[in-house]
């Protein structure tokens, strides 16, 4: 009976062990994927809000380069085809204060030397051997961003965003471009915080770094991101990701994002340090695995020792309650507070930890009832009735359960933990005994990671353009501010409603098949009028498909942009040029185009047609004897008798003078 009852013993001593262990072991784990997990979502934010923010940037940079090319073109007509230097330059330099950054704007002619300068400086070297030039030259392909390079003027490593000029018949007339040193991406960058070993970067879809913050010139121009990493989920359409990513160049592991800024070649980086991240978890680990393989050295030679002696009951007995003792001093140096409670609800364990979390001191406490010690006011009639169904039935609804909840400080203020419980019976009813860990950094990181979504919806809200994203379902997940200036939606209230409840069925009969198309994988882009709150705007929209890792399409990420400006610009300089001022007449651009369809007409239908042309006789006496504001009104007189003279399907045009 003895030899049964001293197995007995011993098979629960090494059981004990082996769970204790097992259990320490189970709980660093987690505890480390929940860091990790946190590090990954901070990570993405951080990445998200800096995509953002740099696409800001592009756009803006965008914005000044299109104002100031039309802004020229305006400036040349009204000035008859010549714009003085002083006067282009202002043009440029207020397009410049408008971006807001120390960079330098210019107008190149069509064999790429200076027209106007933003600082009205002369430059005398060429630009016709760049590659933005070059691309101008072939094609009219938009905004482009150059590949980096030396800058001749000031030496600093630059990149420029240009467009191309068009002649009145659409021929290459030059380029207006923004030269950007990469250092004022650096300085842009020093606002997001990623740790002393973090780093941010700026580098295009070939993997090649354009700027990083802390600043590293010798690794400006190289290739630092890998074809079987970031680049790879690039190529193959998917625009964001968080990995985790050995650093070539330091050695460090870093919690890398990477995200392409917008629909342009650029791709900005977060990395975050994992060694520094986890830190605080190692020291926590470390202490944990010490005191846990102390603990199972000196259980397992106790175990020995008492198998030597098992015939010596009282030896026996004295050595279970040593072992039994240091199982509590396990407990007491454990990282997650530990309490005890017998069946009445009063405190019999309360170790290190707990007196660290709550603080109250172990004597303190002991034969307490628990509810008065950390259980909030608010929630004591709960858990008393709790704990009487408890006691008979060791059943509730926090038994052998993970659950997160508030505890009450002995100063009074309240911690947030995580509490298992678990049962065990015992002649006079079930006792219950719990592990509390202190989840407040979890929660300070929860709310870093929801500071980050908010700086992301500021950023979002006050761009000056609609933000959303769509689902496949056509619902409406985002929107920013813009939507409720512009559209009159609260974006409080628009979120999980169809898109054409919101739009109405105008709208979004105007963009149903630009919708599908984007679903179907297809990045889209189109301008269309839209009339909203009384207010007629000319809308530029890209659709972009939200492409998932198996390929398939979540939903799609919309941006509109206010063109009606550039629009109108864009009408009146087209009527302009095709109008004589004077007369209201069509002028020679517009004949000739006319003089074309009419011959090309006379061709199909075999049939004659008239060409005449006229002029008033003697008009410089006219002018020499009476001024030009007569001679302005003989050739105004003389215009309109001849336009009543002929069909409304005739044309009549002033071709230069008093020539008709």
């Amino acid at each position: 009976m003895i030899s049964k009852q001293r197995r007995l013993r011993n098979a629960l001593g090494v059981s004990l062990i082996v769970t204790i262990c097992v259990v320490v072991a189970l709980l660093l784990q987690r505890s480390r994927e929940r860091a990790i997990d946190d590090l990954r979502r901070d990570t993405r934010s951080l990445t998200a809000a800096l995509a953002l923010y740099t696409g800001g940037v592009v756009t803006n940079i965008d914005l000044a380069l299109v104002g100031a090319r039309d802004s020229l073109a305006l400036l040349e007509f009204t000035e008859h085809g010549s714009i003085r230097a002083d006067l282009g330059s202002q043009v440029l330099r207020s397009s410049v204060e408008r971006i807001g950054l120390p960079v330098l704007m210019r107008v190149l002619d069509a064999d790429g030397h200076q027209l106007f300068s933003s600082d009205g400086q002369p430059y005398a070297a060429s630009s016709k051997d760049r590659d933005f030039f070059q691309a101008h030259v072939a094609h009219d392909t938009g905004l482009f961003i150059s590949q980096i390079f030396v800058s001749r003027i000031n030496g600093k490593v630059a990149m420029v965003f240009s467009r191309r000029i068009n002649g009145p018949q659409g021929q290459f007339k030059g380029v207006i471009l923004v030269g950007t040193p990469m250092e004022v991406f650096e300085n842009l960058f020093q606002r997001f915080e990623a740790g002393s070993q973090g780093t941010v970067i700026l580098a295009d879809d070939n993997g090649m770094l354009l700027a990083r913050r802390p600043s590293s010139p010798a690794l400006v121009g190289k290739k630092i991101l890998r074809d079987d990493g970031a680049l790879a989920q690039l190529r193959s359409g998917v625009n964001a990701g968080v990995r985790i990513n050995k650093a070539p160049v330091d050695g460090v592991q870093r919690m890398l994002g990477f995200e392409r800024v917008g629909a342009t070649r650029l791709v900005v980086g977060v990395g975050q340090s994992v060694d520094e991240w986890l830190a605080h978890w190692r020291r926590e680990a470390a202490v944990a695995g010490t005191v846990t393989l102390l603990f199972a050295a000196l259980a397992l030679w106790l175990l020995v020792r008492t198998t030597r002696h098992a015939k010596d009951a009282a030896a026996r007995a004295a050595q279970l309650e040593r072992s039994e003792e240091r199982i509590r001093s396990i407990l007491a140096h454990a990282s997650d507070a530990f309490i005890g409670m017998d069946h009445h609800g009063l405190i019999t364990e309360w170790n290190q930890q707990a007196e660290a979390t709550f603080g109250w001191g172990r004597a303190g406490v002991l034969g307490r009832s628990l509810a008065e010690v950390i259980i909030p006011p608010r929630m004591r009639d709960s858990h008393n009735a709790g704990l009487q169904k408890f006691v008979h039935t060791g059943t509730g609804p926090l038994v052998n359960q993970r659950i997160e909840l508030m505890a009450l400080h002995r100063d009074g203020h309240e911690v947030p933990v995580e509490l298992s419980i678990g049962a065990l019976r015992t002649p006079d009813g079930f006792v219950a005994h719990a592990f509390l860990h202190d989840i407040s950094e979890r929660k300070q990181a929860q709310a870093r990671l929801a500071a980050s979504n908010r700086l992301l919806r500021n950023i979002a809200d006050n761009l000056p353009l609609l933000i959303s994203y769509i689902d496949k379902d056509l619902r409406l997940r985002f929107c920013n501010a813009t939507w409720h200036e512009w559209m009159g939606i609260d974006p409080a209230s628009a979120v999980g409603r169809p898109l054409s409840e919101l739009i109405g069925p105008t709208l979004y009969e105007q963009r149903s098949e630009h919708l599908q198309r984007a679903l179907a994988g297809e990045r889209v882009s189109f301008e269309a009028e839209s009339v909203t709150l009384g207010v007629d705007r000319y809308l530029h929209t890209v659709y972009i498909p939200d492409v998932q890792g198996d390929g398939h399409v979540a939903g799609i990420y919309a941006l509109s942009t206010d063109v009606t400006a550039s629009k109108q610009v864009e009408m009146q300089l087209s009527q302009l040029a095709h109008v004589d001022a004077l007369t209201g007449l069509p002028n020679r651009r517009q004949f000739e185009e006319k003089l074309q369809e009419a011959v090309a007409r006379s061709k199909r239908s075999d049939r004659p047609m008239a060409l005449m042309f006229l002029d008033v006789d003697h008009f410089k006496q006219i002018n020499d004897s009476h001024g030009h504001a007569a001679g302005d009104a003989v050739l105004k007189e003389f215009a309109a008798r001849l336009q009543r003279c002929v069909r409304i399907t005739d044309t009549v045009a002033r071709l230069a003078g008093d020539e008709f």
